[in-house]
């Protein structure tokens, strides 16, 4: 018997995994729920909501142009991130249209809504039919592990090596910022995140790429030549009114067109909750049911509601946008549990979703394909680069110890001691993630930062102390207890300038009043430590990265410390509960009685 404490919180319902079963109704009986007014297309309609769009696209773009040069400084500066959030809002609904057009949404025509589709999708750089194609493809295998064709989750098998590295919160911010500005051309020109082919090299600007079919290779061209023909279009723009123009006007909010693309279609299938199906199981009812709806505010409405009727339109792709609200509501009761809303904050979701669903893998408790969570069993072992790390620090301060010149030596002692508090707070970090043991990693956690402090304050001090200008040119330099390069000495007389006089080889004085001198030993201790700090900068990014995997380990120890917290329902069972489960289950009750 398994057991699992009882919870309410909102959180906890929203992770609670959707059935997987076959479901009790059919999409015949969706179907009857929904008014028939709603799978009307309209044509005024559609046409309304397309011209509004470009209608609030122009004017941003005469407001840019007109009126910001105009502006006293600095309003520019406050104005032009303005207006990129604006358009990339604007021009996303747009590109939503036009991806209605593509599902036959738009009209009763399929020449209509092609054109505009066409038009639409090439102003913004989509191969219009490329992308029809493949996106038709993804609908018809929504949660399939071998077919879908966009964001398909990996089998924890097929895991790269490299990739249980990363799901710390540096590596997470890397992924995500790379996922949201390079991931829409790199799953096109790419098919990134898409469905592995072996039969040839999957493009959507390529008609011969195996996405398609003989019938469908043709239109593929004039997907590629509508959006050349924009690729000219901005070129002779940005002839005319210059590069940085085309780029602030069209440019940034294409990326932000682009950004809001992944990220839509990452948290529509992408969840804790949600199954995936591999080929003995998966069936295109279940599929489409495998996504949910986001709660994005007031962007719902300037996204055209894409966002939060997603399982609907999934359910029935070719119904208008504007009637995908009341068919969600009708269908909701008969859903039931297989339909999924998640109302999280979109970051805090995005956040969320990149920490949690990484691979998915059999559920072992008798569900079928489900997402299953990272573990720390390799936390342990990069720990280890830590000890390693604190070597070169220590090897480096011995190193500086050959010399007897005190300028050089004054770092030596901090140096030895940063690399021996490394070497005990790695061992700390070490035990911690490896038994389980939250209070070490905790202390491994603290330290580490005022140490990854400490030793930027090394490197920046020996960066800007040894840089080039630092100090005034000698004409003559030389070492320390050598003559300066510039004088003579012969018997009895000296030939050059007034630091010849200055210089003494007795041992109460030696060099050090001579200024070709001084410079000499400072040029030595420059090159020198310009090559330390090269050392120091390689030790920093290694200890900040194994700093991100730390908050991983002390985060996955802390929850296997305390198995019944409400959020991890969803997590684990334990087939006997832990000795404090009842003391936890009976204050647990109390709080929901108090508030």
């Amino acid at each position: 018997m398994q057991v699992s404490p009882p919870s309410s919180s909102p959180e906890t319902k929203t992770l609670k995994r959707v059935p997987c079963e076959t479901p009790p109704f059919t999409l015949g009986d969706l179907k009857k729920a929904i008014p028939p007014h709603c799978f009307k297309r309209s044509i005024p309609r559609s046409f309304s909501y397309l011209l509004f769009d470009i209608l609030v696209s122009s004017s941003l773009y005469h407001l840019s142009t007109a009126y910001f040069p105009l502006l006293p400084h600095p309003l520019p500066y406050l104005a032009w991130p303005l207006y990129w959030a604006c358009q990339g809002c604007v021009l996303t609904g747009l590109w939503v249209i036009a991806h209605e057009c593509g599902h036959h949404a738009f009209s009763d025509h399929q020449w209509l809504d092609d054109a505009v589709g066409l038009v639409f999708h090439s102003f913004l750089l989509v191969p219009y039919f490329s992308w029809k194609y493949s996106h038709r493809r993804h609908h018809s295998n929504t949660g399939s592990l071998e077919r879908d064709e966009v964001f398909v989750p990996k089998k924890k098998s097929d895991i790269k090596w490299y990739g249980k590295y990363l799901n710390n919160p540096l590596g997470r911010t890397v992924m995500l910022t790379v996922q949201f500005t390079l991931g829409w051309p790199l799953y096109l020109a790419f098919n990134v995140s898409g469905r592995p082919y072996s039969d040839g090299f999957a493009c959507h600007f390529h008609p011969n790429a195996p996405i398609y079919n003989d019938r469908e290779r043709l239109q593929i061209y004039i997907s590629d030549a509508g959006v050349l023909s924009v690729c000219y279009g901005l070129y002779r723009y940005a002839g005319s009114r210059g590069v940085a123009s085309m780029v602030c006007v069209y440019g940034v909010p294409l990326m932000i067109v682009n950004c809001f693309l992944v990220l839509i279609t990452y948290l529509q299938h992408t969840h804790p909750s949600l199954p995936h199906y591999d080929s003995s199981e998966w069936d295109w009812l279940r599929g489409a049911l495998a996504t949910v709806d986001r709660d994005y505010g007031i962007l719902n409405k300037v996204f055209h509601n894409i966002t939060d009727t997603h399982v609907a339109h999934h359910l029935f792709s070719t119904m208008p946008h504007y009637n995908a609200m009341e068919a969600t509501k009708a269908i909701k009761p008969i859903l039931g549990e297989y339909y999924q809303f998640d109302g999280t904050p979109v970051v805090k979701a995005m956040w969320r979703e990149a920490k949690e669903c990484i691979y998915v893998e059999p559920d072992r408790q008798g569900e079928k394909k489900g997402v299953f969570w990272f573990s720390n069993t390799v936390i342990g072992v990069i720990n280890l680069l830590s000890l390693l790390a604190s070597i070169p620090i220590k090897g480096t301060a011995l190193w500086k110890a050959r010399s007897s010149k005190t300028c050089e030596n004054f770092l030596q002692t901090p140096l030895l001691v940063i690399g021996f508090i490394i070497l005990l707070v790695s061992l700390a970090g070490f035990i911690g993630a490896c038994f389980n043991v939250a209070w070490a990693l905790w202390v491994y956690l603290v330290v580490m930062i005022f140490l990854i402090a400490t030793l930027m304050g090394l490197t920046l001090f020996g960066l800007v102390v040894t840089s080039q200008g630092g100090g005034v040119e000698v004409p003559g330099r030389s070492g320390c207890c050598k003559p300066p390069t510039a004088c003579t000495y012969e018997t009895g007389v000296i030939v050059g300038g007034e630091d010849c006089y200055r210089w003494n080889n007795g041992i109460e004085t030696l060099c050090y009043e001579c200024d070709a001198c001084k410079a000499g030993v400072l040029e030595e201790i420059r090159l020198d430590w310009r090559k330390l700090s090269v050392v120091n900068i390689l030790v920093l990014v290694l200890l900040i990265t194994v700093y991100a995997a730390g908050c991983c380990a002390f985060h996955n120890t802390h929850h296997a410390a305390h198995p019944y917290h409400p959020s991890d329902d969803n997590r684990m069972t334990k087939v006997r509960p832990r000795w404090d489960y009842y003391w936890w289950r009976w204050w647990h009750e109390k709080k929901e009685q108090l508030y």
